[in-house]
């Protein structure tokens, strides 16, 4: 509050209830990301320009054969993962043998068809810690049903 002497609250006792820990600071400007808009907060009311973020990732290595179901048709999953959970979603490319070379050699019995370099894509979730595990929990349901159902979609 205003007129607070200099000793007062340093160190002792406990903290003012006024001095909110976690109250989330939305940045409603074009340029910053819905992950970065979201987990800026305000730490000290007493001085606002001090602000942080604090991001959890989560890194998933995620078999190829499972990433088309992952990511969905058009994308169509893994937005609506985003969407919900409200966190940011990264797929690595496919590493391939032919990547950039013409009809290398690839998988056996397929003609022209490069064969993958790394069997696994990296999945990359961003976002506060909560949304982070929720979309987590998400993505290994459609993997565990993606099995269950025997239907495995090549992306």
């Amino acid at each position: 509050g205003m007129g607070m002497g200099m000793g007062m609250g340093m160190g002792m006792g406990a903290p003012s209830p006024d001095v909110n820990q976690g109250l989330p600071y939305d940045l409603e400007q074009p340029g910053f990301g819905p992950v970065l808009s979201q987990n800026i907060i305000r730490p000290l009311p007493e001085v606002p320009a001090v602000t942080a973020s604090m991001v959890t990732i989560a890194t998933m290595q995620v078999p190829n054969q499972y990433t088309g179901s992952i990511i969905g048709k058009n994308g169509n999953f893994i937005n609506q993962v985003k969407t919900m959970a409200g966190v940011d979603i990264k797929v690595s490319e496919r590493v391939s043998e032919g990547a950039g070379a013409i009809q290398e050699p690839g998988v056996p019995g397929v003609p022209g068809l490069p064969e993958d370099i790394d069997p696994a894509r990296t999945v990359e979730i961003t976002g506060q810690e909560h949304r982070v595990k929720r979309a987590y929990q998400m993505i290994l349901e459609r993997i565990r049903t993606t099995v269950a159902q025997g239907r495995i979609i090549h992306q």
